[in-house]
């Protein structure tokens, strides 16, 4: 057993926490899945209370126990395989380090929470709570709907923070050490590296991130309006740069659910923590789950909660600066 630790961490280390290159690309695989179709805002905020159901459905089978175990389908046929990847998709985060980077998982707790991105600015939606159990889902759409209204009628543009994120793992680690200096700042980064998972609100990039065609051959694949594939992977691998979603992002983050008003969505995960076999196993389940359920005609109804919590940065100069630095080197 011993043996199989040093192995996995000395192949953990090599792979990933030793590689000073942006995540981005360079790490994080992108996922694209078939896109949907919204008529209105509360469609689009409806799917995505449905998504974070299904990750709590699953967090709830890793708590009790009762996930199924995979077993070899060749040799040494149904012996149980180790399932430990699967208990550190969720609520964790990779940390970057000067040196080395680390990687993160709180333990599980009672109370649990989502970070909602939307145009740059990031809001805290609790889904669990001690004293009461899960929201409904009426309620989680509640508050993401109250964020689709909030975040493009902010008087001052937000600090665009998620874009460092996407930096050289050194230059963010010295950054990240920056903004723990302050005490508001902290308990943000403490908010999203302790969040289940991020859910990005995303703008749909153009058509020059479209894929060009061969030979005149009719594209096959799945087409949001006018995107095809290509630019949908462009959106859930890197977000097209920080004139377009870039900075929507927590690169660090294990699980990043993506959703554009346009009907694309996919999924951008850091991969350290979990081979791509247990994040397709999850969105498979959550994707034939929300297209098991029928329809909603009615529109997302007013809840008595609290308004989401929206995260204020207090951003030193040098800070300042280094979003110039991080949005030149990341043009769309």
């Amino acid at each position: 057993m011993v043996k199989e630790e040093c192995a996995y961490n000395y192949w953990l280390n090599d792979m990933y926490m030793d590689v000073k290159l942006p995540l981005p690309i360079n790490s994080n695989p992108g996922m694209v899945l078939p896109p949907r179709k919204f008529t209105t805002v509360h469609d689009v905020a409806r799917f995505a209370a449905r998504i974070v159901d299904g990750i709590m459905d699953h967090l709830e089978l890793l708590e009790s126990g009762t996930i199924p175990v995979d077993r070899c389908t060749s040799r040494e046929k149904n012996q149980p395989l180790c399932m430990a990847q699967y208990y550190r998709l969720l609520g964790g985060c990779r940390r970057p380090g000067i040196e080395r980077d680390s990687q993160f998982l709180p333990e599980s707790s009672p109370d649990q929470h989502v970070i909602v991105v939307c145009r740059n600015q990031m809001y805290c939606v609790p889904i669990r709570a001690g004293d009461r159990g899960r929201l409904t889902e009426n309620e989680i759409a509640s508050q993401i709907l109250f964020i689709l209204g909030d975040a493009p009628c902010l008087p001052v543009r937000p600090p665009p923070v998620g874009l460092l994120t996407a930096e050289p793992r050194n230059k963010w680690a010295q950054d990240r050490n920056t903004l723990l200096l302050n005490d508001q700042n902290c308990r943000n980064i403490e908010l999203i590296e302790r969040a289940l998972i991020l859910l990005c609100l995303d703008e749909p990039i153009p058509n020059t991130f479209n894929a060009r065609g061969f030979n005149g051959a009719k594209y096959a694949g799945h087409m949001a309006g006018t995107r095809n594939e290509t630019n949908m992977a462009h959106e859930m691998i890197h977000g097209g740069g920080s004139e377009y979603n870039t900075a929507n992002r927590w690169f660090d983050k294990t699980m990043q659910i993506i959703l554009s008003n346009d009907g694309t969505w996919g999924l951008c995960y850091e991969h350290s923590p979990s081979e791509g076999i247990a994040v397709i196993q999850l969105l498979e389940k959550i994707y034939k789950k929300i297209d098991s359920m029928p329809l909603e005609e009615e529109g997302v109804t007013a809840t008595s909660f609290t308004a989401p919590e929206r995260l204020e940065w207090i951003i030193a100069p040098e800070i300042s600066r280094r979003f110039t630095e991080a949005s030149k080197a990341l043009i769309g």
